[in-house]
């Protein structure tokens, strides 16, 4: 920013003009100026040249006409004020790689731009199936800005699905906030078989019928991996399972599949047949 002087009527004034630049939290012109110049009157006129600011807000000017022989000082007052607005920078993020369920997750947010941005960045986490980012986040997380990056931190992701993250930067006095679209997609998908859940779970026949059980498998934080009916073993107690059709004498039973070291277990009750 600069200032420009211009000296009027005297007796063919000569000599310099100081100009002084106040800090934005000085509004009275009382402090001591972050910054001063001087410069010689040519033509009635001078300035200040060009002087750098660091930070956003009003700042305001002193210029001094300093005399000469036959002409006294004068000085403007503080009321020049001009206004550096904050700079806007630019985020963008990048997610971790996708998983198996109960694996970490993380994002990293770096800024573009700005003016030495400082502060944090707020790391929102969102659940499968919200694609636009609507709903309460599942997990948020906050890192200060060091180097222009923040970082997430791991979050364990324990549901199947595309999950999104919204990266948030909080801006500081010299700079705008900025945020990241729900856009950035981080893949957590079903982990090992760990157990089996038998349809119907509970279920009641006559004697000489015969129940048919599906089997369908899950991972340890119940993902499901869909139908395993035809790689599961049924057994019941005080009976027989055919396949997956199981029956037996008059009674309750626990039918049990098992697919590998997965199992699932349901209940049968076999009543007598009224004569």
């Amino acid at each position: 920013m600069s200032d420009t002087a211009t000296v009027s009527g005297g007796a063919s004034p000569t000599g310099t003009v100081t100009f002084g630049l106040f800090a934005p939290d000085d509004a009275a012109c009382t402090g001591t100026p972050i910054d001063t110049r001087s410069s010689a009157l040519i033509g009635g006129s001078a300035s200040s040249g060009n002087i750098t600011v660091s930070g956003a807000g009003t700042y305001r000017w002193i210029a001094t006409y300093n005399g000469d022989t036959n002409n006294n000082p004068v000085a403007t007052s503080c009321g020049e004020p001009v206004v550096v607005t904050q700079a806007s920078p630019s985020i963008s993020t990048t997610p971790s790689g996708g998983v198996i369920a109960g694996g970490a997750v993380s994002d990293t947010a770096a800024l573009s731009g700005g003016a030495s941005p400082t502060g944090t960045v707020n790391f929102a986490l969102f659940a499968p199936g919200d694609t636009t980012c609507s709903a309460s986040p599942v997990a948020i997380r906050t890192d200060t800005l060091s180097g222009g990056s923040a970082n997430s931190g791991n979050i364990t992701g324990t549901t199947a699905g595309t999950y999104h993250w919204i990266a948030t930067y909080s801006g500081d006095t010299n700079n705008t906030g900025a945020a990241s679209s729900c856009g950035e997609e981080v893949v957590v998908t079903t982990g090992s078989l760990d157990h089996l859940m038998l349809s119907p779970a509970s279920s009641s026949i006559t004697v000489g019928s015969q129940q048919i059980y599906t089997a369908e498998g899950y991972d340890q934080y119940g993902n499901s991996r869909g139908d395993v009916t035809g790689s599961t073993a049924f057994a019941i107690t005080r009976g027989q399972c055919i396949g997956a059709s199981c029956g037996g004498g008059p009674g309750s039973h626990t039918v049990t599949g098992a697919d590998g070291t997965a199992t699932g277990m349901a209940t049968l009750t076999v009543i007598k047949k009224r004569k």
